[in-house]
């Protein structure tokens, strides 16, 4: 899903994701934004500009 973002992650970080029952409703492209978005809150990546988000 984030392979192209998969540079930017160290790999030496184990991170855990866990979903609001809500999550269950969203379509790939809002996982996607939501996912980059946490990553970012996290400073595992940097925070993407709008055009990078899609």
């Amino acid at each position: 899903m984030l392979t192209e973002r998969k540079a930017d992650i160290d790999p030496h970080i184990d991170f855990l994701v866990i979903t609001r029952p809500s999550a269950r409703n969203f379509d790939m492209t809002k996982v996607r934004r939501n996912l980059v978005h946490a990553l970012a809150l996290a400073h595992v990546i940097e925070m993407p500009n709008e055009n990078e988000e899609n």
